[in-house]
Order: structure tokens, then sequence, then C-alpha cells
């Protein structure tokens, strides 16, 4: 249980790193 709980929240939290790079990006090119 640990193991697949420590693995769903690391892809959850390169999920919710990939929109913020995504994010940035697209503010970056709005300018």
């Amino acid at each position: 249980v640990d193991t697949i709980t420590t693995v769903t929240s690391i892809t959850t939290s390169g999920k919710e790193g990939l929109k913020l790079l995504a994010d940035i990006s697209s503010g970056e090119q709005a300018r």
C-alpha cells in the first residue's frame, strides 16, 4: 500500500509540475 501511495503521489506531483511548466510556457509565449 505504501509503495502504491508513493508512486501515486509522485505521479500526481509530476503531472502538476508539468501543468505548471505548460502554464508558464504559455504565459511566456503570450508575452
